[in-house]
């Protein structure tokens, strides 16, 4: 072999190895290109899962605390009815059918006229709602007018149910002996009671 075919021979190897490294680079380079998209793309789809996963447990742990504030009501719901429930019933029967009794009411205003009197001589006014009004109106205020020797005004009242109210004429407030006033009075004092005897294991 002549030496100008080995020295041309030799420059084509060389050129083929210079070729092979560019290739290899080339290679190398794209595989480090695809190997960070991938784990960039990984990292991402990560994230976007545990984004995820955390939306998913933040939407679960409102529903959860919604179902437990809806029970929660729901109980005390069923403990208030429960307790107006059996306080009704128990008031009807004993305070409210005792203050619907003309001979019972009259007795009391008469009393409390009675303690009125002693401190002040003021008029007094009288309200009755519209039944008991019928019934004792005008005989009553004859009685407590004979008996403070004082003014007396017996008025009616339609939002009184059962019961009376009682006080100072001209005064603008009055005592309240009404079945609504009554209600709520042992409503607060004995519903506490039924509450810590009957719910203070909940």
């Amino acid at each position: 072999m002549s030496e100008q075919v080995s020295k041309i021979i030799e420059q084509l190897q060389e050129r083929i190895r210079e070729a092979n490294d560019e290739a290899a680079k080339i290679i190398h380079d794209a595989e480090e290109k695809s190997q960070k998209i991938l784990n960039d793309a990984q990292a991402k789809a990560i994230e976007k899962l545990k984004a995820t996963d955390d939306e998913i447990k933040r939407r679960f742990d409102a529903h959860e605390q919604k179902i437990q504030q809806a029970i929660r009501d729901a109980l005390i719901d069923l403990k208030d009815k429960t307790i107006n429930a059996m306080l009704t019933k128990t008031l009807d029967e004993t305070v409210l059918k005792v203050m619907k009794d003309e001979k019972t009411v009259e007795q009391a205003i008469l009393t409390m006229c009675t303690e009125f009197a002693k401190t002040q001589k003021s008029e007094l006014k009288i309200l009755l709602g519209p039944e008991m009004f019928e019934k004792l109106g005008k005989a009553l205020q004859k009685k407590a007018h004979q008996m403070i020797q004082a003014d007396v005004k017996v008025e009616k009242d339609t939002k009184i149910k059962g019961g009376f109210k009682i006080g100072p004429a001209g005064k603008g407030y009055v005592y309240d002996f009404s079945n609504e006033a009554l209600i709520e009075l042992f409503s607060v004092a004995y519903g506490q009671r039924i509450d810590k005897q009957i719910f203070a294991g909940e």
